[in-house]
């Protein structure tokens, strides 16, 4: 990926999510659905655990890589589902479709039966940026041995230019690269060169601020 865009995505989880990372645990894809692929080319295991219900493009997603997926309602359960033959996939801020988030004892409860475990993380962090009381919880991935944050820019900014990422630790982004060239070589540069100049020349907050107050307004008629 571009590097002053992994520059910017990284100066984003250092400041905005606590998370502190380098533009090397930055991997550009082709929006965020496409992240799915990329790990499970390399780090794929037999079953993916999901939470109940769980966002179907992921769901289609493990399934096409041939995976079983079998989901969770409670986070106690995961003690005696995660084993070695599977990993866990969730959203832990506005899940789609419940739009519940985890409250931090929650993540804290994942994260210690994840590193208890062994298993990998892939969280899916697309809403995470998007809360109406400008709350940003710090996310699960931060605190897990073996964990995968995807973000995108497609809630936040542009949906039409599909550029996405995946936050990792280096050597798991290294491992990932041959995966990723397999798939598409790289996410086309044009778009992420657009989205990295609309960044430089303005404030990303600003403007995510200015979108909420439309979904919002879409919530509150859902709601009604």
């Amino acid at each position: 990926g571009l590097l002053e865009l992994r520059k910017i995505i990284a100066d984003m989880y250092s400041s905005k999510f606590d998370f502190p990372t380098s533009a090397d645990e930055i991997l550009i894809t082709t929006g965020s659905q496409q992240a799915f692929d990329t790990i499970l080319k390399v780090f794929a295991k037999d079953e993916m655990m999901v939470q109940n219900p769980s966002y179907i493009g992921a769901i289609n997603a493990f399934k096409t890589m041939g995976m079983s997926v079998k989901g969770f309602d409670e986070i106690d359960e995961l003690h005696d589902l995660l084993n070695c033959s599977n990993d866990l996939y969730l959203m832990s801020d506005f899940q789609n479709p419940t739009s519940q988030s985890y409250s931090m004892q929650q993540r804290q409860k994942i994260t210690n039966i994840l590193n208890q475990k062994e298993n990998i993380l892939i969280e899916d962090g697309a809403y995470s940026l998007l809360s109406f009381d400008e709350t940003i919880m710090r996310p699960i991935s931060a605190d897990c041995k073996n964990a995968f944050h995807l973000g995108s820019f497609s809630k936040i900014l542009s949906p039409g230019l599909r550029v996405g990422w995946i936050r990792a630790k280096k050597e798991s982004i290294e491992k990932l690269l041959v995966s990723k060239e397999s798939i598409d070589l790289h996410t086309p540069t044009l778009n992420q060169m657009i989205i990295s100049n609309y960044l430089q020349e303005n404030d990303l907050s600003k403007h995510i601020k200015k979108i909420k107050l439309d979904y919002k307004k879409r919530a509150e008629f859902m709601s009604e």
